[in-house]
């Protein structure tokens, strides 16, 4: 199954203070934080990642804190019978 998903920056405050070099989230940043999320879920029993491939990223500030989001597409199988 496809689609386009984004992540919020969920490691958002290893971007917090003065620095500008903390590079961002890499796509396997963005696999754990997916296990994780369907782990969390329930869904991880019936989900599998097959390929994720970053699509985009942004760099903003919100409330002082410098945000990522990170675009991506994924392909996952669906293990539940």
């Amino acid at each position: 199954m496809r689609r386009n998903l984004f992540i919020l920056a969920l490691l958002a405050s290893a971007f917090v203070g003065c620095k500008t070099d903390p590079a961002p989230p890499t796509i396997d940043d963005a696999k754990v934080i997916w296990n994780n999320l369907n782990t969390r879920s329930g869904l991880k029993d019936k989900l599998e990642l097959v390929e994720m491939k970053k699509t985009d990223g942004q760099m903003t500030e919100a409330n002082g804190v410098k945000v990522y989001t990170l675009y991506y597409e994924s392909r996952e199988k669906n293990l539940a019978s």
